[in-house]
């Protein structure tokens, strides 16, 4: 198989919803690293699901999730889902992922929903209702 190559920042922090930030400095300073499982789904199905490549090299670059004995199960890319399936099931210290559910959400979420639309825009709707 291919391994995909994505271009990420160097940094993840700027992309990181600030309450998660502030989350993760509060679990540091009081000495919490509790082991967690995250179930990853989408609200609306069913489709395809896309960005799953992506949401696992974000878990690899900027997470020592594995280095931690953290596993991740996930559909492949493309496969069939329906509405609220786990897409992906995260097992790790929560302070190795609770900075990056922004990032790896948003590339789920966007290549879904792009994937899944099938209507794209319809001009001649957005010409009459600007009229």
């Amino acid at each position: 198989m291919k391994t995909k190559k994505f271009d990420f920042p160097k940094d993840h922090k700027p992309y990181a919803d600030k309450y998660f930030l502030r989350t993760n400095d509060i679990l540091r300073s009081e000495g919490l690293n509790p082991w967690v499982r995250a179930q990853v789904f989408i609200r609306k199905g069913p489709g395809e699901v896309y960005g799953i490549d992506e949401a696992l090299a974000i878990l690899d670059k900027y997470s020592n999730l594995k280095k931690h004995g953290g596993r991740v199960f996930a559909l492949n890319e493309g496969a069939h889902y329906e509405s609220k399936e786990t897409l992906m099931l995260i097992e790790a210290h929560v302070q190795d992922i609770v900075e990056l559910e922004t990032m790896y959400l948003g590339v789920l979420s966007a290549q879904t929903k792009k994937a899944n639309d099938h209507r794209g825009v319809d001009l001649e709707e957005v010409t009459r209702r600007m009229a």
